[in-house]
């Protein structure tokens, strides 16, 4: 099974948008504590309809 990722980069102080921002977006993935302002954000999107192990 192949998986592709790519960074997004949040203008916030806060972890949570980021977990917000994935949520809302029905993404999973891993968000990293904010750094000068800015909180690194990467999604998990699955290929050709793979199931993620213990996803959806």
């Amino acid at each position: 099974m192949s998986e592709f990722s790519e960074s997004f980069h949040l203008r916030s102080e806060k972890q949570a948008d980021g977990v917000d921002l994935l949520r809302r977006a029905g993404l999973g993935g891993a968000v990293f504590s904010a750094v000068r302002g800015w909180v690194t954000v990467v999604g998990v999107v699955r290929c050709c309809g793979a199931k993620v192990r213990g996803g959806r």
